[in-house]
């Protein structure tokens, strides 16, 4: 069952064979579509979106029937000036 009010697809149609290759493409930024529904039969997608637009807030991507990852991702500025996101799951 998943716990929060923003669920998360991979766009495109990309399917991951692991929890951590799903979660590693949402912090790195990889487009996401935002899912309105309860269950995987009566799932509506809209629009196309990344971690930049959830930062700070707590989603679940949608793996399949059942399964949902949480995570929440938080923008942090390295020493060297690249931004990278980093997550709290």
């Amino acid at each position: 069952m998943n716990d929060f009010p923003i669920v998360l697809v991979p766009a495109y149609g990309r399917k991951y064979k692991t929890d951590e290759a799903a979660v590693q493409d949402y912090l790195d930024g990889w487009d996401f579509k935002l899912v309105v529904g309860s269950d995987s039969k009566n799932m509506t997608l809209y629009t196309y979106c990344s971690s930049r637009d959830f930062l700070n807030l707590e989603v679940s991507i949608f793996m399949g029937v059942g399964k949902y990852i949480k995570v929440t991702a938080k923008h942090v500025m390295y020493p060297n000036g690249i931004n990278k996101n980093q997550s709290t799951n």
